[in-house]
């Protein structure tokens, strides 16, 4: 067991690498300020490739994520 939640953190870092890793590389063809890079600030800037299809499906699919949490928090 954890003594703390940033002992679990810790943990679960590595399995969690892979998985936005994976993310930020589909995140540079379609928004890239979705998932940024490791490291960014409020002053990077981002390349838009300006595709159309990934970026409205990304869009569509935030919206929908967000809504989600939204009902769950506020039960």
């Amino acid at each position: 067991m954890h003594e703390t939640a940033q002992g679990l953190y810790h943990s679960l870092e590595n399995q969690r690498w892979s998985f936005l890793d994976r993310g930020r590389t589909s995140s540079e063809l379609t928004l890239p300020y979705v998932l940024p890079p490791d490291g960014h600030n409020y002053a990077t800037k981002y390349y838009t490739p300006y595709q159309g299809i990934g970026a409205r499906g990304v869009l569509k699919y935030l919206e929908k994520e967000v809504d989600r949490l939204r009902f769950k928090i506020d039960w």
